[in-house]
Order: structure tokens, then sequence, then C-alpha cells
């Protein structure tokens, strides 16, 4: 049987309130999974030449971006929902904007609903039911006719539990599409695209059993889909996001500058970087590299010393700056190191309504975080070594290739300036990589134990990791660094960072960052 071209609708337009953080700043549907977002796992169960109508709202211009960007052969049709939220807002009123769009067979496709298998052909109505689920306090549910393959009854949401039901999945075919169109106007605001079906408008309607079916739009769901897709994981951040779509890696950021500096510093880069081949305001993208993470290798401490060599002839050419260059320079430094880490210390603290004062850490004494900051030799932090630089260079940003190495993610500015830089920054962020690796993170080989001002911590630290740090070490005292001001950055970098991520890997940054700090910098009572 032969398939013709079709629409599927994608109503995205709600705010996602049952997922909490994770839609402050992005749609619903830009929720990365197994290294896609939601919306294109929906988008390639289908066939490529099918139409899609995207209803936006909340965040609505990231997810136009987004799939432009990300799927460019694919013909969308965008529909501006003026009223997402609040009094008169609902599915059905979201679908009622979507009456001259539709043109065709459609499938209705909630952007909370996964599966990992396409769908067969369907010549009539159909609505996909649950084979696994029967709740009805949670979900509209379906009653069936075994005998015929038909929908008996599509029931509402109710407190009752109803036997011998199946969850609707939030997704249906409807072949009498100018039938639906014609109910738009009459449509329940509430109940959306089920009404159609409650009502039986387009008459009998089939159902079709799915055994795959995941729901995300919760966070116990998002959790489920993650653990069921597998693949790809990163460090969680509400703000930015890498995907990867059809051979390329797409990044976004919710700052439009972030993104437009990235561009610019990748030129700059050179071939040290993968090449952006087309970037959005909130978007850019390359060709996906071949390689391996630098974290995923076996002994990194084996390639460590090759890699700082490479770092030095391919990246960190020291620059002679004249006068004016120089006093920015110095400008730009002390913004980077001082201004920033007062800044971030008070995102911190705002985040997790955190009162800085004595603690005791691992059963050590510890005094108050500004009282310790207060012994940062900082004159020395401010007499950097201009260069080219990454910015963020830890070994999950850096790629072992056939041909040698490639850097990855790189940092979109150092104070105002995008082409110099500080080596003493990039040799930081090696060291707090290697203190700690995103891999024991993401792996959660850490814990960390919170009781008043009592702090407890502990992380696993891979051989290699520690080898590597010797290394390091040996690298910087062999080319005239020095190692305690790499150090004392490494400790402010933990620091800088820990508000940018998510509960309890923050806290877990903070102390153990207040805790380097102090050895370091040799306090004394």
């Amino acid at each position: 049987m032969t398939d013709s071209i079709k629409q599927v609708l994608i109503p995205s337009a709600g705010v996602g309130s049952r997922l909490g953080s994770l839609t402050e700043h992005v749609n619903k549907a830009l929720i990365q999974i197994d290294g896609k977002a939601v919306i294109s796992h929906i988008i390639e169960l289908y066939p490529e030449y099918y139409e899609f109508i995207i209803c936006l709202g909340h965040k609505g211009d990231f997810l136009r971006q987004y799939l432009e960007i990300s799927h460019p052969k694919i013909n969308f049709n965008f529909v501006e929902i003026d009223n997402y939220e609040g009094k008169g807002s609902g599915l059905g009123y979201t679908l009622s904007k979507t009456k001259k769009f539709i043109n065709k067979p459609f499938f209705f496709h909630t952007n909370d609903a996964m599966f990992k298998r396409k769908f067969p052909i369907f010549e009539e109505d159909t609505i996909i039911l649950s084979s696994s689920s029967s709740d009805s306090r949670n979900y509209r549910t379906a009653s069936i006719n075994d005998s015929t393959g038909n929908l008996q009854i599509l029931h509402d949401k109710t407190q009752e539990k109803l036997l011998n039901v199946y969850t609707y999945t939030g997704v249906a075919y409807i072949k009498n599409y100018k039938k639906f169109t014609e109910f738009l106007d009459e449509m329940s605001i509430d109940i959306g695209e089920s009404d159609y079906f409650i009502k039986k408008i387009g008459g009998e309607t089939k159902y079709f059993m799915s055994n795959d079916w995941i729901d995300i739009g919760s966070i116990d769901g998002i959790n489920n889909a993650k653990d069921q897709f597998g693949g790809f994981k990163n460090l969680n951040k509400t703000t930015e996001e890498i995907y990867f779509i059809n051979n390329e890696v797409i990044k976004f950021d919710i700052n439009s500058k972030v993104i437009s500096q990235k561009v610019v510093r990748n030129k700059l880069l050179k071939d040290i970087t993968p090449k952006v081949v087309e970037s959005k305001n909130n978007f850019f993208k390359y060709k996906y590299v071949q390689g391996e993470i630098f974290s995923d290798l076996l002994s990194p401490n084996e390639k460590f010393e090759d890699l700082l060599y490479w770092c030095k002839s391919n990246l960190w050419n020291i620059e002679n700056l004249n006068k004016n260059e120089l006093k920015e320079f110095k400008s730009n430094t002390k913004a980077f190191y001082f201004d920033k880490t007062f800044e971030r210390i008070n995102l911190y603290n705002e985040e997790y309504g955190y009162f800085d004062r004595d603690t005791k850490i691992n059963g050590v004494s510890f005094p108050k975080l500004e009282e310790l900051l207060s012994f940062v030799n900082w004159d020395d932090i401010f007499d950097a070594k201009p260069c080219n630089y990454h910015g963020d260079l830890h070994f999950e940003n850096i790629l072992k290739t056939k041909e040698g190495y490639c850097l990855l993610d790189w940092r979109a500015s150092y104070g105002q300036s995008l082409s110099i830089g500080d080596i003493y920054y990039d040799l930081g962020k090696l060291l707090h990589g290697l203190w700690i690796n995103h891999k024991i993170i993401r792996d959660e080989h850490y814990e960390i134990r919170i009781k008043g001002s009592k702090i407890s911590f502990d992380i696993y630290q891979k051989k290699s990791l520690i080898e590597c740090q010797d290394i390091l070490q040996r690298f910087a005292k062999d080319n005239g660094y020095s190692w305690e001001k790499i150090e004392t950055i490494a400790a402010l970098i933990l620091l800088n960072i820990a508000p940018l991520h998510h509960d309890p890997y923050s806290k877990l940054l903070y102390f153990f960052g207040k805790e380097q700090l102090k050895r370091i910098v040799k306090y004394y009572e």
C-alpha cells in the first residue's frame, strides 16, 4: 500500500508547567533525549515528504529556529498562537488557529508523546492507544470493540477507575479532515481534538494499539524516556543545549550574543575547531567530526602530554600587545576573574538561599568564602599571559582524531575580547576537569551530604586522571607557568560554574571549590 502526502499537526504552544525549570527557558519540544530534541523524534516517525503544521507559543521563536536549522528539507507551516496560557487558552483554542492550514488527511501528534517505531498506513480515522496503560485518572481512555476494531467510547479524565479501557496516547490519524475543521469552531477549548472523537463527529473511528508509547509530559516521563532511549547524555543546563541531527551538531543558547560571538571565534580558531556551516540568532551547526572524546579514552594519561604540546603549537600562540591593547587586556582580565567570581557567588547564594558562613567540610573547619577570597593574590591572577585561547578546555570538549585533535564548544569571549585570552585560564580549565571529571558526574560517581553548616562529600577519581594532574604540573614547570596560579584559577572556576549546573552537582562544585581554595591560598586562622 502506497502512502500519499499527508500532514502532521504538532501543537507546541503550551508552557509545559508540569516540567518545572526544564521549560523555564525553552519549549518542552526542545528537551533533549538521546541527542535529539523531542520534536525531532516525533518528526522522524513520519515520511520526510509529509507537511508539518507546528503551533508556536511558549518560547516559540527558539522552536522555529531549531526546526529550520535541523530539518531544512521539511515543509513546515508555523502557526503563531497569541493566547497560550491563562484565561481562554487551551488546546481547543490552539487548534482553532490551524483551520486554514489543514487541507488534507493528517496526524494529530501531541508534543509529549514519543514512540520507538513508526506507525502503519491508516485509511480511516484512527486513534493510537497504549496496550500497556489504562490510567483513567490522568489520561483520556478508550473502550473498544475487539470484533470490529472500532472505538466504542473515548472517555474524558475521571476520578473513577474505569475497567477494560486503554489510555489514549494523544496521537490520532484524521481522514475526515473537512469534518474536523468544520468542528473547530465548536470544539471544547480544554479537551481539544479528543472532543472530535468523544462526540464521534467523523463517524466510526478505528484504533491502533501501541506497546512503545512514552509520555514525556512529566519529569518522571522525561527520565523514563532517557532511560529507554539511552544514548547521549549531557550535564543538565537549562539555558543551553547540544543536539545531533543527520550527521550534524547543533548548538543552542538562549543568549543570542553568545551564539554570534562563538560564530566569530570559530573563524578565529580556524582548523582546530569544526567549521560552523550555518547559524541563526540562538543556534549554529557544524558537521559531525569523527573521533573519540578524550574523557572516553581508556588511558588519557598516555596521550595527555601530546595534547598539551599540540595546544602549545596550534592554540596557545602568545601575543605581543601594544600599550593600548595591553591596557584593554588587563581590564578584561580583572572583569573576567575578579568581577565575574563575585557575581557568580552572589548568583549561587540567590539560587539556593545560601548564607555564607563558617562551615565544616569533610570534618575540617572553614571560614566564610569571602574571607578565603581575600587571601587570593589577585595581582598575580591579573598578570595574565595573552594568547589565542579555547576558554572551556576540558576532556569532554576535546576529540582525539586520526589527524590529531579537534576542540569543541569553545568559549564565546574573554571579558569583552573575542581574540585574546589568558593561557592560565585554559590550563585552569584542564585542571578543574581533572579534579571533577564530567564523565564521573554523568555516571553519578559522587555524593554530597549537607546538614546545617556541616558538609561532607566524596567523588571517585580515576588513577589515570590523577596521573594527568602530574603531567599538567610537569608541563607547567617545564614551560615556566606557576602551578599555584593554575590551581587557584581552577578553584575559582569551580566556584564560578557552581550556579550554572543542577543540584546537587552545583553544591559539590561550590564546596569542593571552597575546600581547594583554602588549601591553595594557605589560609591560616
